[in-house]
């Protein structure tokens, strides 16, 4: 029934569609006589091989579709020994670089939606230690600072004396040199 070929060079060439050709065969069978209708005649095989090897109507079809199985399962072979995803027959094949490319694209993604949130939270766990270690501070800090509060305050207070007795005296000069200018110049 199937014989294999040692050349793919030599392969039949694809005829009329399988149903077709079944749809014929039918047809003839139904107008022949109801005596023993002859079988249609074998066609010659492939070359290199005997008579017994030639191929009759109903195998040719079975042997067309293993010869474009065997070949598509070729081509797949070979497209898979390059390393390229393939998706089918027609559609280009996928380059190792692309894939690693948006493997990494997505990894550093997923490292950036999960480290990011990560990082703030220890940023704030080292913060609210330093802010806490700066609160607890000893008595005699909180005296110093206390002192130097009230310093600070007392000399405010000398300053903005220092600053009233100037404008005061300030005032002073001006009206007096006003006095001295209408005594000297009488208008």
């Amino acid at each position: 029934m199937f014989s294999p070929i040692s050349h793919t060079s030599q392969l039949p060439q694809a005829g009329p569609a399988p149903q077709a050709v079944q749809a014929s065969q039918a047809a003839q069978a139904s107008q022949a006589p109801a005596a023993i209708a002859p079988s249609p005649p074998a066609t010659p095989g492939p070359p290199g091989l005997g008579p017994e090897h030639a191929l009759h109507p109903q195998d040719q079809a079975g042997e067309l579709a293993e010869i474009i199985n065997a070949r598509v399962h070729q081509q797949i072979s070979e497209a898979m020994q390059g390393n390229d995803f393939v998706f089918g027959p027609g559609i280009p094949p996928i380059p190792e670089e692309l894939i690693a490319l948006v493997l990494g694209s997505l990894a550093l993604l997923a490292v950036m939606l999960i480290g990011f949130p990560i990082a703030r939270a220890i940023a704030r766990r080292i913060d609210r230690h330093t802010v806490a270690a700066s609160s607890s501070t000893s008595p005699d800090v909180v005296a110093r600072l206390d002192r130097i509060e009230q310093a600070v305050e007392t000399m405010a207070i000398e300053v903005e004396r220092i600053s009233e007795g100037q404008r005061y005296s300030t005032r002073l000069l001006t009206d007096h040199v006003r006095e001295l200018q209408s005594i000297r110049n009488p208008e």
